[in-house]
């Protein structure tokens, strides 16, 4: 890989955890504030979550191709390990988020926060952890 095709694939990885981290503090915010909230604006950020999810999936897989993979036995390794870890319990948990809102979607009715709240809330708390992984990856 060369160093352009570098370049791009870091700011892509960079961009969109960016964006992720961002929304799911904005989503946990408006649904923590709001009484209700449109089950359209929430079919819409679950479809971005989603597609910043695969963007950085396929960009990380990216990035350990130009970086290499470190060998599980050093700290590096581990750390990757539980990096891991984190992104699938983060998948997970999204399913169940992304089910919630189609479920209330289907129903036609405005969204009640209580439950969202909490499923935003931890869905942010878990892509922050993602982040500081990440920076623990990259800076040791």
């Amino acid at each position: 890989m060369d160093a352009t095709q570098y370049l791009v694939i870091r700011t892509l990885h960079l961009f969109a955890a960016a964006l992720l981290v961002g929304g799911a503090t904005t989503l946990w915010l408006t649904v923590r504030l709001e009484e209700t909230v449109s089950t359209s604006l929430l079919a819409w950020a679950e479809a971005a979550f989603w597609a910043l999810v695969s963007l950085l999936v396929f960009t990380g897989l990216g990035n350990l191709v130009a970086t290499g993979t470190p060998p599980l036995e050093t700290r590096r390794g581990g750390v990757l390990a539980v990096k891991f870890g984190v992104i699938v319990l983060l998948a997970v948990g999204s399913v169940v988020r992304s089910f919630t809102v189609v479920y209330l979607r289907r129903d036609g009715v405005r969204t009640p926060t209580g439950t969202l709240e909490w499923l935003y809330g931890l869905t942010a708390v878990a892509v922050g952890l993602v982040v500081v992984l990440a920076e623990v990856l990259v800076y040791g």
